[in-house]
């Protein structure tokens, strides 16, 4: 409530008598005037002297329902509230606009305040510059541009057929609220962020769909400083066929809960360099890419590169997620440098289920200090693999260490078993490993391979394998 509503309040239970009549008018004709304004407009020609009637303090600009054509970037400055009449307030980019349709008025210190409310954005990509999208300017062709701007507020806004993203923000973007939104049939991704010095960006019940590149990326200049506190709660991100549905490179401290993933082609989500990330409750559905790598069309990847092990993928936690129907459910990977180090450390994989892959329950290859523990691996081996190509619930392969295996349940349930996994658990150049307490049945062949000229100092202890209790192996120096 305004201070002019409390103090309308307060007038009406005085003694009406004329005295306090004129006082009380006299009062609030006073406090309206420090009331933040706002100003409806009907046409978009009259948007801009709109804007600039706006004091310093700012103020909301409601513009009416219609389809408004708009020729140059509107640009919002501190303290300013756009607000449409929903949907039915729909902003088309004009033929060869060829810029962002809603920008930030950056200043030499950037914005405050920023909020758009309650329209559409129509990008109009097809009569904008139909260039290769990779060498198109990052900062043009968006519905929303942002850059420099704490307190920043986009709700019940939809934004579709850009020629960049839905929305892109640049650097140095803080408190940033994305909430009850639709970002779709853009060019390149939903919701795009890139640059470095952002923090606390809250991405929440929202559609990303069909984007033409993926559905949400994440990251900092070269897979580094990137975001901080990027939370991404309760959405649904669907029907990316030419990547992935979110990738996120260089981020700290995020977090991915309780959102929707499918149809994507290299990954349903991808992550690298990431540090303290969190992955929980969602759930990824039908990505493949056709391909017979562990890692291609995953349902989940977690990757490294090789040129940098000091910003590594570490401390990450999946956990009470479910992965289906893809090529192969979650994969570890950490590139080695030349020196062959393993850089990938620290994950924590517990209490998820990853059914009807076509090829793997879960891969790993050169990382370490790894826990699988009390996951559901069901059902492998949906289709016909690559020739040669094996299919299993769990393999560590390729210099993987320090992993722990326990307390899992790898099993092929169906009635119509026509491509059943070949190995419950397939172990090759893996050193310092515990492999204990599994539930491995129903194999087409050894329901525990490991291949003892490259394994190390690893152990199988008290796994029941096909209804029997399996003997105590350990392969390396006694």
């Amino acid at each position: 409530m305004t201070n002019k509503f409390r103090l309308l309040a307060t007038c009406l239970l005085l003694p009406q008598r004329p005295a306090w009549s004129l006082v009380c008018f006299l009062l609030l004709t006073h406090v309206g005037r420090g009331d933040s304004p706002v100003v409806s407009v009907r046409d978009i020609k009259d948007l801009e002297p709109a804007l600039k009637q706006l004091t310093e303090r700012g103020g909301e600009i409601y513009l009416a329902a219609g389809v408004h054509v708009v020729t140059k970037p509107i640009k919002i400055r501190s303290n300013i509230t756009l607000r449409g009449a929903g949907f039915a307030t729909k902003l088309v980019a004009g033929p060869d606009l060829n810029d962002n349709v809603i920008v930030n008025a950056t200043g030499k210190h950037g914005n405050e305040n920023i909020r758009i409310l309650d329209l559409s954005i129509d990008g109009n990509r097809h009569q904008q510059w139909c260039g290769d999208p990779a060498l198109y300017e990052q900062s043009k062709g968006n519905g929303l541009f942002f850059e420099k701007v704490d307190s920043l507020s986009i709700a019940g806004v939809k934004i579709e057929n850009c020629n960049g993203s839905g929305v892109f923000l640049g650097s140095q973007c803080t408190a940033v609220n994305i909430d009850k939104s639709i970002f779709r049939k853009n060019r390149l991704y939903g919701i795009e962020i890139e640059g470095s010095g952002s923090s606390d960006i809250v991405i929440s019940c929202s559609t990303i769909k069909g984007n033409m590149i993926g559905g949400l990326v994440a990251r900092g200049p070269q897979f580094r400083n990137g975001p901080v506190g990027l939370r991404m709660i309760g959405c649904n991100i669907e029907d990316h066929r030419n990547d992935t549905g979110v990738k996120c490179a260089g981020l700290q401290d995020t977090i991915l809960v309780g959102n929707r993933i499918d149809k994507a082609i290299e990954a349903g989500v991808e992550v690298r360099h990431m540090k303290r990330f969190v992955f929980s409750g969602n759930i990824i559905t039908r990505v493949d890419d056709g391909q017979a790598g562990y890692g291609n069309g995953a349902a989940m990847s977690i990757t490294g590169t090789p040129f940098d092990t000091d910003y590594a993928n570490k401390h990450v936690l999946l956990g009470n997620n479910i992965f289906a129907e893809c090529m192969g459910g979650p994969y570890f990977e950490a590139s080695s440098n030349e020196f062959g180090s393993n850089i990938g450390r620290g994950y924590v994989v517990i209490g998820n289920i990853s059914a009807d892959h076509v090829r793997v329950g879960l891969a790993a290859h050169q990382t370490k200090g790894v826990v699988v523990v009390g996951n559901m691996i069901l059902d492998v081996g949906g289709r016909p693999s690559a020739p040669g190509a094996e299919i299993a619930g769990i393999v560590l392969t390729d210099r993987t260490e320090g992993y722990t295996v326990m307390g899992n349940v790898i099993y092929d349930l169906r009635e119509e078993r026509r491509f059943p996994s070949d190995h419950g658990i397939r172990i090759s150049a893996t050193k310092n490993t515990l492999i204990g307490g599994n539930l491995i049945g129903m194999m087409k062949q050894e329901p525990c391979w490991l291949n003892p000229a490259t394994a190390r100092d690893v152990l199988l202890f008290q796994n029941l394998i096909n209804c029997k209790p399996s003997e105590e192996r350990f392969y390396g120096d006694k």
